[in-house]
C-alpha cells in the first residue's frame, strides 16, 4: 500500500535537490535527476531529451542566460499520486533577475511549471518537467490566482 506522506516527503525531497543543483549551478546533478528517457521544456521552449542532455542544457544556461536568475515565492500543490510510482505535481513562481538589452534587471517573471515524476529503485526522480510563462491575451490574467 502507498504511503503517500512517505512518498510525498520523498517528493518534495527530490524539488528541494534540484532547487540546490540549480541554485549552486550544478549542471551534473540537475541531469542527474531526471529518468534516463526523461525530458525538460525549459522556460524558454528549449526541448531536452535524456540526463546528458539536460545536463549540457543547465551548464550552458546557468553560466549564461540564468545566471542572474533567482527563484522568489514558490508555492507547490500536493502531488498527485496516479500510481505507486508515478506522482504529476504542479508548483508557480516568479523568476526574478532577467535583463533587459540595456542591463537592467526586467520585472518578475509569473512561471508555472508541471513535474511528472516516476520512482526507480533509487528514489523518485524527474520523467518530464514542463516551465511555461503565461501571457497576456486581453481577458482577465489569472496568474496570481492561487495553485490550490
Amino acid at each position: 500500500m502507498l504511503d503517500v506522506i512517505d512518498e510525498s516527503t520523498a517528493v518534495h525531497a527530490l524539488l528541494a535537490e534540484f532547487n540546490a543543483a540549480w541554485t549552486a549551478k550544478n549542471s551534473a546533478r540537475c541531469g542527474e535527476l531526471f529518468h534516463e528517457q526523461g525530458d525538460l521544456i525549459a522556460l524558454d521552449g528549449t526541448l531536452c531529451r535524456g540526463p546528458a542532455e539536460i545536463a549540457r542544457y543547465y551548464e550552458h544556461q546557468l553560466h549564461g542566460a540564468y545566471r542572474h536568475l533567482r527563484i522568489e515565492a514558490p508555492e507547490f500543490e500536493e502531488a498527485r499520486f496516479l500510481a505507486p510510482d508515478l506522482a504529476i505535481l504542479n508548483a508557480g513562481w516568479n523568476v526574478v533577475g532577467f535583463r533587459h538589452v540595456d542591463g537592467s534587471e526586467a520585472p518578475p517573471t509569473p512561471t508555472r511549471v508541471t513535474f511528472v515524476l516516476t520512482k526507480r529503485a533509487s528514489g523518485w526522480c524527474f520523467a518530464a518537467t514542463r516551465f511555461m510563462v503565461p501571457f497576456a491575451t486581453g481577458l482577465e490574467m489569472t496568474v496570481n490566482r492561487p495553485l490550490r
